[in-house]
């Protein structure tokens, strides 16, 4: 996360984290709960912030994850089939139809992509 730095008459600050999770998921609860709390430790009061982002690393297909011998099964299943859940209502109803709380109500954010078919099309 960080403040806009063209504009140097504000406060200054950006700051980053790493984390390492315990296990491969592709449960979007775990990654929100862990960018939350990344969250809650890089930020800090006073600033006008200008961006923040997560980066995933490390990823890999599924079922391609070694079994942890800490890692509760029934927990991943149950996440796993919520995960199926949120996707099938999502591809029915529409993109953001169902997604996590931590995303607000109200986006006023702008959505960046990296993908050409995701662009924006301006006509005059």
């Amino acid at each position: 996360m960080t403040t806009n730095r063209f504009r140097p008459r504000e406060p200054q600050y950006a700051n980053s984290e790493a984390i390492g999770l315990p296990f491969p998921t592709n449960d979007s609860s775990s990654l929100v709960r862990a960018a939350l709390e990344a969250t809650e430790r890089l930020y800090q009061p006073g600033y006008t912030y200008h961006k923040a982002g997560v980066l995933l690393l490390d990823l890999s297909p599924d079922g391609m994850a070694q079994g942890g011998l800490f890692v509760d099964e029934t927990k991943r299943e149950r996440a796993g089939r919520l995960m199926v859940a949120v996707d099938a209502l999502n591809h029915r109803f529409g993109a953001g139809t169902v997604r996590w709380a931590a995303e607000g109500v109200q986006q006023e954010w702008k959505r960046f992509t990296t993908r050409c078919d995701e662009l924006a099309v301006v006509a005059r």
